[in-house]
């Protein structure tokens, strides 16, 4: 019997699952949302039905996706697992670690299995970095850096919500999320943090709109990340350099998408050959499928629920280091 797929959320997240869902051997059972015109409208495309609550689309559903704003997670979690369903929760996890703490705390006592969608580790330059960094082509990593940039999300579509700070947390928790996780996915835990930001619009009053953020990691590597809501444009861009004490991992996604890796003493560098992305090399798709193959087969997401909360850690100590002008350590407070 194929698992029946409930959709908590019918927005820009929402819709790109469920176009994902459509390719995998499932069945939508449906979607739920405060707008109901927008629930409907997905269930008329992806089949399902538009449920009234969050508690009727559980009771229909075998594994429950939550793609609403990161406020609302704890709220949708409690009530899935309540049912013991499987869930695959959207990033960040939450909107605060206490959240996060209490969402991953009734997962485990629910026995439901919980996913978090940090979908950049499926991203085809950021697996083969990671997998470059494990195989020990550039030896010890000691340096991480990372830019993402674009124009600002509530000027996307009707996503008015963006510009509320409260709701969204800003660009540490929206933007630089992704490559806060990849970095500690590379180089480990981050013991201390500093940050400085600035924002750029009245009428969009976000917490730092442009971010720099400084990792030190518990082993004594370094990170630097930019993340950035100010692209005029709005043209996208992502970029990351990984050193080593044996060489180093360049991706910059501006001018093509190619990988590039060099050595020490070698003058230039080996680049890999660009590949046109094939429909089942689409990340989001390769996410839910790896998710999906973990609960068939019973075995580990590649995604721990508390790699998730680390990066959540890290993004609040960010924005608290913005606020107080200072270095935070992860251990507690103000150094």
């Amino acid at each position: 019997m194929r698992q029946r797929i409930g959709i908590i959320g019918a927005g820009l997240m929402g819709e790109w699952h469920a176009l994902r869902w459509r390719k995998l051997p499932v069945k939508i059972a449906g979607f739920h949302d405060i707008s109901r015109a927008k629930a409907m409208s997905l269930a008329g495309r992806f089949g399902g039905a538009a449920f009234n609550s969050v508690e009727a689309l559980v009771r229909s559903s075998d594994i429950v996706q939550v793609c609403t704003p990161s406020v609302y997670h704890l709220e949708s979690v409690a009530i899935a697992a309540a049912h013991g369903k499987n869930i695959f929760c959207e990033k960040p996890l939450a909107r605060h670690t206490r959240d996060a703490e209490r969402i991953i705390q009734l997962a485990e006592e629910a026995g439901a299995r919980l996913f978090v969608g940090h979908v950049l580790r499926f991203f085809h330059q950021y697996r083969c970095a990671k997998q470059a960094i494990d195989a020990g082509d550039i030896g010890q990593p000691r340096l991480v850096r990372a830019i993402r940039a674009a124009g600002h999300a509530a000027e996307l579509g009707n996503r008015v919500w963006f510009a509320d700070v409260g709701m969204t947390g800003g660009v540490a928790f929206e933007v630089s999320l992704h490559d806060i996780d990849f970095a500690c996915w590379c180089l480990g835990k981050v013991k201390r943090v500093l940050a400085r930001g600035l924002s750029y619009r009245a009428d969009l009053p976000v917490l730092a709109d442009h971010m720099l953020l400084t990792l030190e990691f518990a082993n004594g590597g370094l990170g630097h990340i930019e993340g950035n809501w100010m692209v005029t444009d709005g043209t996208f861009r992502q970029q990351f350099e990984l050193i080593g004490d044996r060489g180093r991992i360049d991706y910059d996604s501006a001018p093509s998408d190619s990988l590039y890796i060099s050595f020490r003493g070698e003058p230039k560098p080996f680049q890999l050959p660009e590949e046109t992305m094939h429909e089942d090399d689409d990340p989001y798709l390769l996410q839910l499928r790896h998710f999906l193959e973990a609960l068939q087969n019973d075995s580990p997401f590649e995604i721990d629920p508390r790699d998730a909360l680390h990066a959540l850690q890290v993004a609040e100590a960010a924005t608290e280091s913005m606020r107080i002008g200072a270095a935070v350590d992860l251990a507690g407070g103000a150094l």
